[in-house]
């Protein structure tokens, strides 16, 4: 899937896996009914004139995270799938919207070297200090050890090469051309997302894990099982709703397919756009 956009910018969809199973009550605890749904894993490429920018890097294959089932052993081609479209090193900005490491596995290559080593990988500030407190945690199984894991075979590789750029609080990044990150904590201490179009009418927001599922739509407060701060999850969610709502803009989502946002009496409905 690859997006012109009205400018000089092309987005394109890189699916990692078109089919992650989980219960609904797994990924939502809070949910009144339970039984199976799926997610996907997906990134994006950004071009414009002057970069290509990629945004997350997906799980990896192959990533040893028995804490962490889901993303344990993954075999799905992704780094094969990504340089058909793109050779690494071509690859100018790697933007991680969140650490988990569904979106930042694939930073590093099996034997845990920089998989792009020509682009500067821009990473919360707040996130890094975050997963790093995990890893010197030193957990010894359950979700912090995947977590402590995943900081060492596939971030601290990356900051010890000196390729990454830590994003500060609140700062709004330019990178030319109307794409622009922007902060949108809740579901991590320091997510970010992606918006490409006017600062006050996005065209485009490649939206990380702001929301999960359609699910959520009904129900804006309902937080996915990993949100570290539910309440600020939810405020994050409705942010982005407005903004898409007011905008008509395209949400590109890492776990679902994209769509479009519009107002539904006092809240929100999701019309998909495969």
């Amino acid at each position: 899937m690859t997006i012109q956009l009205r400018g000089p910018v092309t987005v394109e969809r890189i699916t990692e896996l078109d089919d992650w199973p989980f219960g609904v009550r797994e990924m939502f605890p809070a949910h009144p009914s339970d039984g199976p749904i799926s997610l996907v894993i997906a990134t994006h490429l950004v071009r414009t004139p002057d970069l290509t920018v990629l945004v997350d890097a997906g799980n990896g294959d192959g990533r040893h995270r028995p804490g962490l089932p889901a993303h344990h052993l993954l075999d799905a081609g992704y780094a094969a799938r990504l340089a058909a479209r793109v050779a690494p090193e071509e690859i100018d900005v790697v933007v991680c919207s969140h650490l988990h490491p569904d979106h930042c596995g694939g930073l590093t290559t099996a034997d845990a070297r920089p998989a792009f080593p020509g682009a500067r990988h821009l990473v919360s500030r707040t996130e890094l200090a975050w997963l790093g407190a995990v890893h010197r945690s030193a957990p010894g199984s359950g979700v912090a050890e995947g977590l402590a894991r995943t900081w060492e075979d596939s971030v601290a590789p990356v900051l010890d090469a000196g390729l990454v750029d830590p994003v500060g609080d609140g700062v709004d990044v330019d990178l030319g051309h109307e794409v622009r990150l922007r902060v949108a904590p809740g579901h991590t201490p320091g997510h970010l997302v992606v918006e490409i179009g006017p600062p006050d009418g996005p065209e485009v927001v490649i939206g990380g894990d702001v929301l999960h599922h359609p699910l959520q739509f009904d129900d804006l407060d309902l937080a996915q099982a990993g949100d570290a701060d539910p309440a600020r999850a939810a405020r994050t969610r409705r942010d982005l709703c407005e903004r898409l709502a007011r905008s008509g803009g395209l949400l590109l989502p890492s776990h679902f397919t994209p769509g479009r946002v519009r107002r539904a009496g006092d809240g929100f409905a999701y019309t998909s756009s495969p």
